[in-house]
């Protein structure tokens, strides 16, 4: 999943990840951290994004059930302080 959800981050970013030959590739997603998302990418999505990419188990979030109503609660928010929802 972390292979995947580095794709997912490209438009967020603006550019990959890692690059290099294959081999640089998949030792950098294996060993390195994710560079920095943009300042324009909120503080939580931020966080939430690198809990996904957590090489370690124990930092990611817990089951796809709590991970989707956080995002379900971000989506929420967003909505409230764009002012779309009362």
């Amino acid at each position: 999943m972390p292979c995947f959800l580095s794709f997912a981050v490209i438009p967020m970013a603006g550019e990959v990840p890692f690059g290099g030959s294959a081999i640089e590739v998949m030792l950098a997603h294996l060993h390195n951290e994710p560079p920095a998302l943009p300042p324009a990418v909120p503080r939580e999505v931020d966080a939430l994004v690198r809990g996904l990419l957590a090489k370690r188990p124990d930092e990611r979030p817990g089951p796809a059930g709590a991970l989707a109503d956080e995002l379900d609660r971000m989506a929420s928010a967003a909505w409230q302080r764009s002012g779309e929802v009362d």
